[in-house]
């Protein structure tokens, strides 16, 4: 019996570096399934908006 393959796909942007580890983690193991591919995209387009000034993800970083 052949199963079908599944590849999992994440895309992440620089907001989301903080807790991205737990979620990620999280995410896997709730899909309870043996992906055949897995692929994290990390966004690094500049943050925009209000974003900017929180601490570790604006474009000044440490503010």
């Amino acid at each position: 019996m052949m199963f079908a393959s599944c590849s999992l796909s994440i895309l992440a942007a620089r907001t989301d570096l903080p807790f991205m580890m737990q979620i990620i983690f999280h995410i896997v193991r709730g899909c309870n399934f043996n992906f055949s591919d897995r692929l994290l995209a990390l966004d690094t387009a500049p943050v925009s908006g209000d974003k900017v000034n929180r601490r570790a993800i604006g474009t000044n970083g440490t503010t």
